[in-house]
């Protein structure tokens, strides 16, 4: 998984993302340590300007965002 900056995140979860930017060109599941906490990374590509944007979660809110 992309390490991410993690900072001030707006209080958004994983639904207001795909709302806001569809389906994700890929998602990454890490395995947890206790079975409470999931991490999720979904990772979207633009052709045009030839990046990629990764929003990373944690129990459904996002913790973390970067474009590379």
């Amino acid at each position: 998984m992309k390490r991410c900056k993690a900072g001030h995140m707006p209080p958004l979860t994983m639904e207001d993302i795909l709302i806001l930017r569809g389906k994700p060109s890929a998602k990454n599941v890490a395995p947890s340590k206790t079975r409470c906490e999931n991490h999720e990374e979904w990772i979207y590509y633009h052709s045009v300007t030839n990046t990629k944007e990764h929003y990373v979660f944690r129990n459904d809110r996002l913790v973390g965002w970067c474009r590379e």
